[in-house]
């Protein structure tokens, strides 16, 4: 699986902030990476308001956990074209800022835009977004809502930030993960969620959050190491035209192996 970087994306960090450019710094020493393409400012217009990508670049006050730094705008966008680029190449966006809080008209959780929404809209097939961070991608789900081309599948912790994604409609299917959740009972979960899944996709994109591991500070759940090539190893083998696009996770002493263990069985 290629993987796609920009300098850019170690530009910005905020003082005392877990969401740092050392989360990909350990990565880069193990992965050759690849340029994502331009696609211009309007592929953001596929998931947000013209009032939002406004206020983004304005450089606006968001909240703490966003701050909305001075050039903020452009490197959020190269993120939004890095997903675009895994998508069309079924590689792997190594990007930050990640994405899967943003929703059409707001900014959270460290996420202005939604890279792997864009992507998926970008694409005009259908397309499956499994999103596998320990936090709900409430951005991407409202984004998506009510998009038959598009299904979102989720598996996040319960109770845990933003405090949404309980429960299912149409076209999205939430999964709600107990505190101390192990990897044996997460492969269980997601393998049951997939043999459920009646949407047929084209292509599928995958919301990648690192923050499931059991050293993780932001989250309760009970993933190991090997617990990630496991649930590369499933995806690999059940679904075709996978790309990936990086959220969160920040335990930077173990993210690289989790990245490289997660990655190892996608061509």
């Amino acid at each position: 699986m290629k993987t796609y970087y920009h300098p850019d994306f170690l530009k910005y960090k905020h003082a005392l902030h877990s969401e740092s450019p050392e989360r990909l710094k350990g990565i880069l020493k193990k992965v050759k990476t690849l340029l994502p393409k331009k696609y211009g400012e309007e592929i953001l217009l596929l998931a947000h308001t013209q009032e939002h990508i406004n206020h983004i670049k304005s450089g606006a006050l968001i909240d703490r956990d966003t701050p909305n730094n001075p050039g903020m705008h452009a490197i959020a966008l190269k993120s939004a074209e890095c997903a675009i680029t895994a998508a069309e190449n079924n590689g792997f966006s190594l990007a930050r800022p990640p994405g899967h809080h943003a929703g059409p008209d707001y900014a959270m959780g460290f996420c202005y835009y939604n890279n792997i929404a864009i992507a998926a809209k970008y694409l005009k097939k259908n397309v499956l977004i499994i999103d596998l961070d320990v936090h709900h991608g409430n951005g991407t789900q409202d984004i998506i809502k009510n998009d038959e081309k598009i299904h979102y599948l989720g598996l996040h912790q319960n109770p845990a930030y933003p405090g949404t994604g309980i429960t299912s409609e149409l076209n999205y299917s939430n999964y709600p993960l107990q505190l101390g959740t192990t990897g044996k009972e997460y492969l269980k979960i997601l393998t049951h969620a997939l043999d459920k899944l009646k949407f047929k996709p084209e292509h599928v994109g995958i919301s990648i959050g690192f923050d499931t591991y059991y050293k993780e500070n932001l989250a309760s759940l009970n993933l190991m190491l090997e617990d990630y090539e496991k649930i590369g190893k499933l995806l690999s083998e059940r679904l075709e035209n996978v790309f990936c696009v990086l959220e969160g996770g920040y335990y930077i002493q173990d993210l690289p192996l989790m990245f490289e263990n997660f990655t190892k069985h996608f061509i």
